[in-house]
């Protein structure tokens, strides 16, 4: 009966002993991605020269101990119906403090020219860099309200 329960245990050290895990191969070279958090901001109906300011979450996989600054431009995805530049703004650029791995845009949708009844698009994506990986997209739907 002692052996057998010297078996066992002798047995269960050498499984946990062998199931013991290192990360010695992590890659700690991956790298950096960023992109918006959410990809799509819900339809925004506005009235003609009516204006709505939505936030745009921007997410980094990686802790930098410096401030960083990307750049933010309209990615031309749906060509036919991006909407014209008057209707609408965004920050330029985005801020990553140091320690975080997120930062905000504020994006400002104003009715200029928004044709009644016709959805439009505003694709925003974080500019590409040899530096970095830059992922998801932000797309706004925005529609004119009849008065």
């Amino acid at each position: 009966m002692k052996n057998i329960k010297f078996a066992i245990i002798l047995f269960a050290v050498a499984i946990l002993n062998q199931s013991c895990e290192t990360y010695d191969d992590y890659n700690t070279d991956r790298p950096t991605n960023i992109g918006f958090v959410t990809t799509e901001i819900a339809l925004v109906s506005l009235s003609e020269g009516q204006s709505q300011t939505r936030p745009a979450n921007v997410y980094i996989n990686n802790v930098a101990d410096v401030d960083r600054t990307f750049n933010v431009v309209v990615y031309n995805e749906f060509n036919s119906t991006t909407t014209s530049p008057e209707n609408y703004s965004f920050d330029s650029t985005v801020l990553i403090p140091a320690g975080s791995h997120d930062g905000t845009i504020n994006i400002t949708i104003t009715d200029v020219s928004l044709t009644p009844e016709t959805t439009e698009f505003l694709t925003l994506a974080i500019e590409e860099n040899p530096d970095y990986v830059s992922g998801g997209r932000v797309t706004v739907s925005l529609q004119n309200r009849l008065p």
